[in-house]
C-alpha cells in the first residue's frame, strides 16, 4: 500500500496500463484466460468486501482487545495518582482499532490486486516479444550518415 501520492499514481498507471496492454494485444484464448482472470479477482474481491462488512464488529472487537492488552504491558511509570490522570482513553483505542481494521482490509485488497496484475502479466508474451521491432529505415539511416567531429568532418570521408 503506497503512502506517498506519486508512489500510488505509479501503481494506478501501471495497473491502467498492464490492463491495456493485455486488453489490446491478446488472442482468442488470451481473451478467454484475461476475462477469467478479471472475472475471479472481482468475484474474489466482492467475496472481501462481504466478509469485511460482515465481520466487521467482530475485526473491531479483537482489535480493540490487542490494543489493551498491548497498553498493560507497556512500562508503567511509577507517578502518583494526584499528578495525573489515567491515560485511558475508550475513543482513541476505538479509534486506533478501527484504522487497524481497515488498514488490514485494505492491505487485502491490494495484495488481491497484485495477484491479478501478476497473473496478467504472466499472461502476455515477454517484453521483448511485445516491443516493436525498429524500423528498419531508421537503422539504415544512420549508418549512411557519416557524423565525424572536427576537422574530420571537414575531410573527404575515407574510400
Amino acid at each position: 500500500m503506497a503512502t506517498d501520492l506519486t508512489n500510488e499514481i505509479r501503481e494506478v498507471f501501471a495497473q491502467a496500463s498492464l490492463q491495456y496492454e493485455a486488453a489490446r494485444g491478446l488472442d482468442g484464448d488470451g481473451w478467454a484466460a484475461y476475462q477469467k482472470i478479471q472475472a475471479d479477482h472481482a468475484a474474489e474481491a466482492r467475496l472481501q468486501e462481504r466478509k469485511f462488512l460482515s465481520e466487521y464488529q467482530t475485526r473491531f472487537e479483537v482489535a480493540r482487545k490487542r490494543i489493551i492488552d498491548e497498553g498493560g504491558i507497556r512500562e508503567k511509570k511509577l507517578t502518583p495518582r494526584w499528578f495525573g490522570r489515567d491515560k485511558f482513553d475508550v475513543s482513541a483505542i476505538d479509534r486506533q482499532a478501527d484504522r487497524d481494521v481497515l488498514a488490514a482490509h485494505q492491505g487485502l485488497l491490494a495484495k488481491l490486486r497484485q495477484d491479478k496484475d501478476e497473473r496478467l502479466d504472466a499472461l502476455l508474451p515477454p517484453s521483448k516479444d511485445r516491443k516493436r521491432p525498429e524500423n528498419p529505415l531508421k537503422w539504415h539511416f544512420s549508418q549512411a550518415t557519416n557524423r565525424r567531429l572536427g576537422k574530420e568532418r571537414r575531410q573527404r570521408p575515407p574510400r
